[in-house]
């Protein structure tokens, strides 16, 4: 029996831990990984304060890896399968770290009080890759800032009173991907939304573009809601736009286009 209360667990980078019971970090511990955590599919590992998988280490969900109010998971390895699993995700929030890497092929929901942060990349996987796969959609509730690199091969549905925010890259690939905005995405400066396929902006939602918005051919913007632009707007698809929605262009002086 190990009973955890409180205090930090450190698994060294010479050990290999693999659960024979359920574990939970508990809110006043410390949960940090630089060797092995395997959880086997009869098991559960609760996150509830700081769970660290520190770059080097190596996490093996073949169980449940439950995310609640107040845990904070940092997966900064690219030794992980944590999709592999069960991922839960209730609360919290959950940061991909600058070496590691998610690829999606089923769908991630990010709840009303979670906060997801993309420091490398995370990525949706078009239907039937893998073969027969219904592909991975991100279903976000809360809060997604990108700060590196947003791959979308399959769907992105941002919800009402959700929020993107977006830093760095961020594609929305050509045959197969699909974005829904019915929250708000900010685009910020120096930042670059490609849109290969179709954006939905629903009356709700919110496009706020202060980087580098691109609709590129064959890509088609469906607008229902608020484009507002004070950068760079360029589009070679289709741009419809739709009764009661706002397009609107704002430039500062001098024209940050030129």
């Amino acid at each position: 029996v190990f009973n955890w209360t409180g205090g930090d667990f450190e698994i060294g980078s010479n050990a290999s831990v693999t659960l024979a019971a359920n574990l939970s970090v508990p809110s006043n511990g410390t949960l940090q990984v630089n060797g092995t955590l395997n959880i086997p599919d009869t098991k559960t590992l609760t996150i509830e304060s700081l769970t660290n998988f520190n770059n080097g280490s190596t996490l093996s969900n073949a169980g449940t890896v439950e995310l609640n109010s107040g845990g904070n998971l940092n997966l900064n390895t690219s030794n992980q399968n944590l999709m592999a699993g069960v991922f839960n995700w209730t609360g919290g929030d959950f940061e991909i770290g600058p070496n590691a890497s998610v690829t999606l092929a089923a769908n991630f929901s990010v709840p009303s009080n979670g906060i997801l942060t993309i420091n490398r990349s995370l990525s949706t996987l078009a239907p039937n890759i893998p073969q027969g796969s219904t592909g991975g959609s991100i279903i976000n509730n809360g809060t997604i800032t990108n700060n590196n690199g947003l791959s979308n091969k399959n769907s992105v549905i941002n919800n009402n009173g959700a929020v993107i925010n977006n830093n760095s890259i961020l594609t929305n690939h050509q045959l197969t991907g699909v974005f829904t905005n019915s929250g708000t995405i900010n685009n910020n400066v120096s930042s670059q939304f490609n849109n290969i396929h179709l954006l939905n902006i629903n009356s709700t939602g919110v496009f706020n573009n202060s980087g580098h918005l691109q609709n590129i051919s064959p890509g088609t913007i469906n607008n229902h809601g608020i484009i507002e632009n004070t950068n760079n707007f360029t589009s070679t698809g289709v741009l419809n736009l739709n009764t009661g929605a706002n397009l609107c262009l704002l430039y500062t002086s001098p024209s940050p286009r030129d």
